[in-house]
């Protein structure tokens, strides 16, 4: 039997040592031409989706799109190459922040997850501004055709910490292999989360703060206690690696290596009751 229960919404470990296996959303075609590497990062002009390829199973997260680990580095600017225009576009600055749980936050928002939520960004004076969703979900786009496109890029998944889950992550392409707008739903460590906790007590989940009489809730509308680590030593891993200036064709990643990674200490500050 389920009780809903006052608790700090957490999940802790001394030492967490991730194995992450490579996980191929599909068979990658390994261009030698930047051009035509290029012209697959091209948004589809269509809005029907012929083919939607998995990049990640629900519990694993995207740690890594071909040599880049995803982390709070991919909140800041980034130079790209524009396959319609010829040029490059430049992303704005999302890496806003007093400390790790702000950082979450933002890279929830930024990846969509989010709905209808203004992002902060730094514009060129170090001002704080605001983007609306259709801005910064053109620059996410943008990275995301750059830098994971399935048929461009190996997809490195890995699985959420102590047990927590996530949803698939998935994208639409249309009949030319092209991503079409709106459909990147992607995943990372950030949008791990738990509803349930157990002691020797019994189980509990966690109630929405908004709640008044939480008599009703059950389970499946709880809320989700996301994962949150604010130790330093993980910010080597949190941050992941800078995507700076973009060159297609350098970003694939041929290995088949396991990696471990340790994450020291996991834990969330938010309260429910």
């Amino acid at each position: 039997m389920i009780f809903n229960h006052d608790f700090f919404c957490k999940f802790s470990i001394t030492t967490l040592v991730i194995i992450i296996t490579p996980v191929y959303a599909a068979d990658p075609i390994f261009i030698s031409g930047r051009q035509e590497t290029l012209q697959r990062t091209r948004m589809s002009t269509s809005t029907n989706v012929d083919a939607t390829v998995s990049l990640c199973p629900a519990g694993q997260y995207v740690y890594k799109c071909g040599n880049y680990r995803v982390g709070f580095n991919w909140l800041k600017s980034a130079t790209l190459p524009d396959p319609v225009s010829n040029n490059e576009i430049t992303t704005k600055n999302y890496h806003v922040g007093n400390n790790v749980l702000e950082l979450f936050e933002q890279m929830r928002t930024f990846f969509g997850h989010n709905a209808n939520t203004v992002l902060s960004y730094y514009d060129s004076d170090d001002n704080i501004q605001s983007a609306q969703e259709s801005v910064y979900a053109s620059d996410r786009e943008a990275i995301l055709n750059n830098l994971c496109h399935p048929s461009n890029s190996v997809i490195t998944c890995a699985p959420c910490p102590n047990d927590a889950t996530v949803q698939e992550s998935v994208v639409g392409l249309d009949d030319d292999n092209l991503t079409v707008r709106g459909t990147w739903q992607f995943f990372t460590i950030a949008d791990c989360y738990m509803q349930e906790f157990e002691d020797s007590t019994g189980s509990y989940f966690y109630v929405p703060d908004e709640v008044q009489d939480p008599s009703n809730l059950t389970i499946e509308n709880g809320e989700k206690c996301f994962y949150t680590n604010t130790n330093p030593d993980a910010l080597s891993t949190l941050n992941g690696d800078a995507i700076g200036t973009f060159i297609p064709g350098l970003n694939l990643s041929r290995t088949n290596t396991e990696t471990n990674v340790s994450i020291p200490s996991v834990n969330s500050n938010k309260k429910k009751r």
